[in-house]
């Protein structure tokens, strides 16, 4: 979940989103100078939709804004990941306080819920060409949810 390709959304109170353009895989501030604003979704200013598509169709050719089957917005400030250590979000992902109220069966249900939606989660490993994607597949991630939600949700020191 360090990974830009999902990190990037999960990003403070300021709301500047962070990219990793195709191409590259370092992630950086979003061009054009966009702020998701207090709304998450750019509302105030220039909407995430403007360039980022809701659609199910695959996110090519790159570099194409990337798309997902639901509207585009920011995470929830309390959901932020962007700039945490593994072990940070970690504890943040097993506290329901701060996981959306969720227990462990309840985080890999919302994985599902967003794939039956093609989502952000799933989007994340079919990013376009040249985008990086995270270690796996998406498949692979939902198996290892449920293997950490089973195991007692242990996270690094």
């Amino acid at each position: 979940m360090t990974h830009p390709r999902c990190a990037n959304c999960h990003v403070d109170a300021k709301a500047i989103p962070i990219w990793t353009p195709a191409g590259e895989t370092k992630p950086r501030v979003h061009g054009m100078n966009i702020h998701g604003g207090e709304s998450r979704i750019g509302a105030e200013k220039l909407a995430c939709s403007t360039c980022h598509m809701t659609s199910t169709q695959a996110n090519e050719p790159a570099p194409a804004p990337p798309r997902a089957g639901i509207d585009w917005q920011l995470a929830p400030v309390a959901f932020i990941w962007f700039g945490k250590s593994g072990a940070e979000i970690c504890a943040q992902l097993k506290d329901p306080k701060r996981n959306g109220g969720r227990d462990a069966a309840g985080l890999v249900e919302h994985l599902r819920h967003d794939a039956s939606l093609n989502g952000f989660i799933p989007r994340g490993w079919a990013p376009g060409a040249g985008r990086t994607t995270p270690p796996g597949t998406f498949e692979d991630h939902v198996k290892d949810m449920a293997l950490w939600g089973a195991a007692g949700q242990p996270c690094p020191n």
